[in-house]
């Protein structure tokens, strides 16, 4: 039992330093440029579009084995 609370009260004190680091980080952290913003959305939607195509191609191509 003692050693179970002591666990309780070691993970509690590990989950307030995780806070407290996620907050410093947030802290140390910047907004992005306009120029970084912009290749972020970019590539975010170019990698949407690959998994989407992709995603069609085999929905496709499945659907033509199946459903000929």
């Amino acid at each position: 039992v003692k050693f179970l609370l002591i666990q309780e009260l070691t993970e509690i004190m590990s989950f307030g330093k995780r806070l407290k680091d996620i907050k410093d980080i947030i802290i140390l952290s910047e907004k992005p440029t306009r120029k970084e913003f912009l290749f972020s959305l970019r590539l975010a939607t170019l990698g949407i579009l690959i998994v989407g195509s992709i995603a069609f191609i085999i929905n496709s191509l499945m659907s033509f084995i199946f459903h000929p």
